[in-house]
């Protein structure tokens, strides 16, 4: 009887071992990114600066706000299925790299407004007019400042 009862603790304590060891392996297999945005760069034209903003997973883009013009911009974006993100779950913040763009771009930063989305803000030195739209794949986000020569002269030759 001692036997059977120590076999069978022993295989309990194995099984439970075999369960634990599957779990962590898959939540280190299904760990969200470490980091959504891998960068953000910006190139500076004559009346017009382009901005690349590039995830390290697939990201939705839902909405943004203002609409076309504001010296802050709030982009909504939904993770997608690769960035092993659980619905609900809060997002933690943060601060991504910036190349380029010193004299236009105060900060750029990843917040969770709404839990299971983030919130990707980007603080400009003054107000400024933009479009944006997703890139070619949901891995890229491209917004583009126009109209930037407003003050400054401008001589077209043609």
């Amino acid at each position: 009887m001692r036997s059977a009862v120590r076999f069978l603790a022993a295989a309990c304590l194995c099984g439970f071992s075999l369960f634990w060891s599957q779990f962590t392996v898959a939540q280190v297999i299904g760990a969200a990114p470490t980091r959504f945005v891998d960068f953000v760069s910006l190139s500076d034209h004559d009346d017009q600066a382009d901005i690349s903003v590039q995830f390290n997973c697939a990201l939705r883009y839902l909405t943004h706000t203002p609409g076309a013009e504001g010296k802050e911009l709030r982009i909504q974006l939904q993770p997608l299925p690769n960035c092993n993100v659980q619905p609900g779950t809060q997002i933690a913040g943060e601060l991504p790299s910036v190349v380029g763009g010193a004299n236009i771009i105060d900060a750029v930063r990843v917040e969770s407004d709404v839990p299971g989305q983030l919130t990707l803000v980007f603080s400009f030195r003054k107000t400024e007019r933009y479009v944006l739209a997703q890139g070619v794949d949901t891995r890229t986000l491209r917004l583009r400042l126009f109209d930037r020569a407003r003050g400054r002269g401008k001589i077209v030759v043609g």
